[in-house]
């Protein structure tokens, strides 16, 4: 016999490339703004409390969040007042030093913190609104990470479906007077099966719905080979897109009841479809009718 080769179907190439294409975008999107423009948004609107001659040179810097302001704030209002080190440290380098106060801005807000002699100080009391202050943005930490988290999950699911898609273009199948061969079985079976000659092959196994309403469906090759192990491979049609030359040459060969339905018991079936669906819809409109005539004799 000629052999039978194929890959998978087009339609799991597609659908499995736009579903790819559709959650890894998606992450790609979700990252670039939890960490490129909404920082960059929030670090427009942020600098507007700024004097002016430093709101054109302010860069945010992704160690200062509310969090890490909050541990400093008990210290730099009871004691002991931390240094201007231990502010960096904690902080990083201010975005802007105007005189004795000191702006942090990081994405999603700015702290404002005055210091005397270096040390930070509830108030330089120079000023009343110098004592330290988070000034949050309009997408503060909290709505920046869960822009990274939803990033991070959707991308997971892009990246099973990317593999999935890997999957779907390494599939081969080959049916050859040796017997069949497949690496990839489809849905959750993962790998292929043995070299399963003809005459190891013992039937076929098909869903019990049948190939008649379902666009993808399967069956099961059993069999046992010559050591006496057994077995069975699945067989898809929305897998492997030589799955009906293959099936019809496996139940030639070895006299198997082909479960897929002839041409004839196709349009058959068909045909009865279209008249139940007829059916219903008359039987819908009567009683739409029926329903409407019985509103009109009621009195009003």
């Amino acid at each position: 016999m000629e052999p039978i080769r194929s890959g998978t179907t087009r339609e799991r190439l597609i659908r499995t490339s736009i579903l790819a294409v559709v959650f890894v975008g998606y992450s790609a999107w979700s990252f670039w703004d939890g960490y490129h423009r909404y920082p960059q948004q929030n670090l427009e609107k942020l600098v507007e409390n700024l004097p002016r001659e430093f709101q054109s040179s302010a860069e945010y810097d992704s160690r200062v969040t509310k969090k890490a302001y909050e541990e400093l704030l008990p210290r730099i209002i009871q004691g002991p007042e931390p240094t201007e080190a231990d502010v960096v440290a904690a902080l990083g380098e201010p975005a802007v030093r105007d005189g004795d106060v000191h702006y942090y801005v990081g994405p999603g807000g700015m702290a404002k913190i005055a210091f005397v002699n270096g040390v930070a100080r509830k108030t330089t009391g120079a000023k009343a609104d110098e004592a330290p202050a988070w000034l949050p943005a309009s997408k503060g930490d909290t709505d920046l990470f869960l822009q990274k988290l939803i990033g991070c999950l959707v991308g997971a699911v892009g990246l099973l479906f990317v593999l999935q898609l890997l999957r779907a273009l390494t599939t081969r199948v080959e049916l050859s007077d040796e017997g069949l061969k497949l690496n990839s079985q489809g849905g959750l079976r993962f790998g292929g099966c043995p070299l399963v000659p003809f005459e190891a092959m013992t039937g076929l196994r098909d869903p019990d719905d049948g190939f008649r309403d379902k666009k993808r469906d399967w069956v099961e090759l059993d069999y046992r080979l010559a050591d006496g192990s057994e077995g069975s491979v699945r067989l898809n049609i929305y897998v492997h897109r030589a799955f009906r030359e293959i099936l019809a040459e496996i139940c030639e060969r070895r006299s198997f009841k082909n479960p897929l339905p002839t041409p004839e018991e196709d349009e058959h079936h068909d045909e009865a479809a279209a008249d139940e669906a007829a059916a219903e819809t008359a039987d819908e409109t009567a009683d739409e009718t029926a329903d409407e005539a019985e509103a009109a004799d009621q009195p009003d």
